[in-house]
């Protein structure tokens, strides 16, 4: 940035201090939005600075919105300077104003532990004081060194989980429970662990374990629920959920647990009013929430209102496509066509591939899941566009096949076009200068070898042999040796599965060197990760 005096031009030097300056100018005139952007933007000239986050965190909080505030302190003391012991008191208070005393108990306590005569020592000790009367217990004391770290551990291992890494998670969480069997939290998660992981004898040992020793534990039950659910006890699961519906939970995290679990599993109308609830209370200001009201309220024939709380996250989260995409649902769609909406905050992908199996036209989801994957070719993102061009190339189907030409005539991004010309080779449509052969041999001679188990696991093999060729494409590997490739995705296969295996049978089985097999195994991995 440049000044001019008197017909010379000065430079004037816009570092981080520079913009710290603005930022304190228009935080004076209480202008947050300016003194927001300008904090960013000193963040963004010493990304270094654990004080430049703290003041963006601060203005955040400022405005309201604690959770925010708190993910960018939590990325100071994960990523910037673990030593920034100030982080857990801010923390805290965040935590107070969402009403999440336990969490706000665990952060001060993190404070006190970290730096024993800190700056803020004095309002840590009365903020436990404030918070043990809020829990309606005394105050807790600090932990021994020993309970500290298995406490890191333990909030190291929820983040693998939420990142999908459930086998780093796993082994996280064994460790933390071996060391300490009553850390009741981390059992409940290591139940969750389990489960992701297709270990379900594990899972429900585990869960029956914490409710013997506490019957009224809500995450506890939530789980047993959905292990019941997931296998389709219906006994049992009609008992546990009668048992969740008489809670009435003391606390935030626990209550929107409850609405979470209550939701998947079908039973929307309590779902919504818990969720309505959570809103009303003004507790957790989070767009996912509003997502979550916002399907419980469609799945309860409430579509004007869903349609109102996904334009609310449209302005809350502009960039995501996730309420785009059911606002154009809503628009597009007669009402006796909507299959019950799912809850996570993404693109309901899965639940297409899912469907997939549906092949009934008749079939209401069979509609639904053909209208919603022409809706992402032509109204998606580019991921979304990859998405579904991977999921037809996995139906292969007639329709898949149309659906693939048009896109092919209308699409004007040449790599999402090429790719989709690759597919439409690869499931045998003429196509010229386009030689597929060696890929097709690949998942030819997987499918003949697991032909001696169930039909899926073919299906299985081809949806993971397109999901490589296409994070690949257009540097799609040589094939040399066909049996190299095809034992690597039988592993693969199987193991997505869940079948024990090892990379020896599988290597003895084709013929291949164990070494050649994990090589190609690791190849195809790194992009399926």
């Amino acid at each position: 940035m440049e000044k001019r005096h008197g017909g010379k031009v000065i430079p004037v030097e816009m570092d981080a201090n520079f913009f710290y300056e603005r930022a304190l100018h228009y935080l004076d005139r209480n202008n947050y939005n300016k003194a927001l952007k300008y904090f960013q933007r000193a963040v963004d000239q010493e990304p270094d600075n654990p004080v430049n986050h703290c003041n963006l965190a601060g203005v955040l909080a400022e405005m309201g919105l604690f959770e925010e505030s708190n993910h960018i302190l939590q990325h100071v003391l994960e990523k910037v300077d673990p030593n920034f012991a100030e982080g857990y008191f801010y923390m805290a208070n965040n935590w107070a104003y969402l009403e999440e005393y336990e969490l706000a108990e665990e952060c001060v306590l993190r404070y006190l532990e970290v730096d024993e005569n800190g700056e803020f020592r004095e309002e840590a000790e009365e903020m436990l004081q404030m918070l043990s009367e809020m829990l309606g217990r005394p105050p807790r004391t600090l932990r021994p060194r020993k309970e500290t770290m298995l406490h890191n551990l333990h909030d190291k291992a929820r983040r693998l989980l939420e990142e999908g890494r459930f086998a780093e998670a796993t082994q996280l969480l064994e460790r933390i429970v071996a060391e300490e069997p009553s850390f009741t939290a981390a059992r409940n998660n290591l139940t969750l662990a389990y489960f992701y992981q297709g270990n379900l004898q594990e899972a429900f040992r585990l869960v029956h374990g914490v409710l013997s020793e506490d019957p009224g534990n809500i995450h506890a039950l939530c789980n047993l629920a959905v292990l019941y659910g997931h296998l389709d006890e219906r006994n049992g699961l009609a008992s546990v959920l009668a048992r969740l519906k008489k809670i009435v939970p003391l606390q935030v995290d626990q209550l929107f647990k409850q609405a979470t679990t209550l939701g998947i599993l079908g039973e929307h109308e309590e779902a919504y009013v818990l969720f309505r609830k959570l809103i009303a209370m003004h507790a957790v200001d989070d767009v996912v929430l509003y997502h979550y009201t916002a399907v419980a309220a469609a799945n309860t024939g409430r579509y004007e209102e869903a349609a109102r709380w996904w334009r609310r996250v449209v302005d809350r989260d502009p960039e995501s496509p996730v309420p785009r995409f059911y606002l154009r649902v809503l628009e597009e769609m007669a009402v006796d066509e909507l299959p019950p909406f799912p809850y996570q905050y993404h693109l309901p992908l899965e639940q297409f591939r899912l469907l997939s199996m549906v092949t009934d036209p008749q079939d209401v989801q069979y509609r639904w899941l053909r209208a919603m994957l022409h809706w992402g070719l032509r109204f998606g993102h580019r991921e979304m566009k990859w998405q579904v061009l991977h999921l037809l190339g996995s139906i292969g189907d007639h329709e898949s096949i149309l659906m693939l030409r048009q896109f092919v005539v209308h699409e004007t991004d040449p790599l999402l076009k090429d790719m989709a010309t690759f597919l439409l080779a690869f499931l045998g449509e003429e196509v010229e200068t386009m030689d597929v052969a060696p890929y097709q041999a690949v998942l030819a001679q997987v499918q003949q070898h697991l032909s001696l188990y169930a039909p899926q696991y073919g299906v299985e093999a081809r949806h993971l042999w397109l999901h490589f060729l296409l994070r690949v494409y257009p540097h799609l590997p040589r094939i040399q040796k066909t049996e190299s490739w095809a034992a690597a995705l039988e592993y693969l296969t199987l193991k997505t599965i869940g079948q024990p295996v090892t990379q020896r049978q599988i290597a003895d089985s084709y013929p291949v060197s164990v070494s050649t097999l994990s090589k190609y195994v690791q190849t195809i991995r790194h992009y399926l990760e």
